[in-house]
């Protein structure tokens, strides 16, 4: 029922069959019998919120009743006239027949016609019960008269109003504004569904961040930062202070499983007086070191090398290169590759 009701929504498939058989002319009055039904029910909402509850009150009541003079001129409109009884074999054209003539249907009344659009039995009651008291209350006529019961009358009467317009609504519509319809509707849930999916995307995907920090820098100059261990160019490199061990180390958002850790030493060129000698990569998870690796860079060069070292750690959000002695006048670092 509700993936019918969807399919209905966006199709209009009955709502373009019941429009199909309506003719313009019964069209146009269903539409204005719904229009000066909604003009009169914004007219009562303006006044009854800016302090003029009486006339609102007054003027909610007419508008529920010319919503209401639409159901009759739906009925009309789409009822198949009567078909006359086939006289028997042999009767004469224009005799008088001895059968009993056809009496024509008595006229729907709106809620016959409202029950026929698929307003439920429980609507049905409440819009029967805001007609009913909007024909038989007194309304008062001045607003120092309006009351708490006042105030619930005025709501049960505009809802009433809505449902029965909603109910007619389509067969106010031409056959071309319904394709508009369907076309605006189709195209707005496909807009909220790419929008719906790039949010869940968004939401979703963790982004992955990579930052770097270092103990100390050589002569404290970014030309020298932490951030040149980690940025994929081995011409760049981090270096330590003359003569001082320290650590560089990569901050990994979120916290990933780590399979391989690669270094590449340092060199710095053209001087080339500056390496890691012995060193200790160690791996951080919440704060503590959950695998370490000693490792030795036995000779300076001047154009070094790569060195892997696996791993198979998870929950890895620090990856620190310790340089714990050096070659020539420093220890330094030119690249460290984290692979997951």
């Amino acid at each position: 029922m509700a993936s019918s009701s969807i399919a209905e929504y966006f199709t209009l498939r009955d709502a373009s069959a019941t429009a199909a058989r309506i003719p313009e002319t019964k069209r146009k009055e269903i539409a204005d019998a719904l229009a000066l039904g909604r003009q009169k029910a914004e007219a009562a909402e303006a006044l009854w919120s800016n302090g003029h509850a009486a006339e609102g009150l007054r003027l909610v009541v007419e508008a529920l009743t010319a919503t209401l003079e639409a159901a009759p001129r739906y009925d009309g409109a789409t009822s198949a006239p009567a078909k006359e009884p086939a006289k028997p074999e042999g009767e004469v054209e224009g005799a008088e027949s001895d059968a009993p003539k056809s009496e024509p249907p008595p006229p729907a009344t709106w809620r016959t016609v409202l029950a026929a659009r698929g307003v439920s039995a429980d609507r049905l009651n409440a819009i029967a019960e805001a007609e009913e008291k909007a024909r038989t209350t007194t309304l008062p006529r001045l607003d120092a008269d309006v009351n708490a019961a006042h105030a619930d009358l005025y709501q049960q009467i505009a809802r009433a109003r809505l449902d029965v317009e909603r109910a007619l609504a389509y067969a106010a519509m031409s056959p071309r504004e319904l394709g508009v319809t369907r076309i605006a509707r189709i195209a707005t849930a496909a807009v909220l569904g790419v929008a719906l999916i790039a949010a869940l995307v968004f939401v979703m995907r963790t982004p992955h961040e990579v930052t770097a920090d270092a103990s100390a820098t050589f002569a404290n100059s970014p030309t020298f930062g932490a951030g040149n261990a980690i940025d994929g160019d081995v011409n760049s490199e981090w270096l330590l202070p003359d003569r001082a061990s320290g650590w560089v180390e990569t901050r990994l958002s979120p916290p990933r499983h780590v399979a391989r850790v690669t270094l590449t030493n340092a060199k710095n060129a053209p001087h080339f007086d500056r390496a890691t000698r012995e060193y200790r990569i160690e791996l951080y998870s919440g704060g503590r070191v959950v695998e370490q690796i000693d490792g030795e860079f036995a000779s300076f060069e001047r154009d070094p090398q790569p060195v892997s070292h696996d791993f198979d750690a998870d929950g890895i959000d620090r990856v620190r290169f310790v340089s714990r002695s050096h070659h020539n006048l420093g220890g330094g670092l030119a690249e460290m590759t984290v692979e997951e």
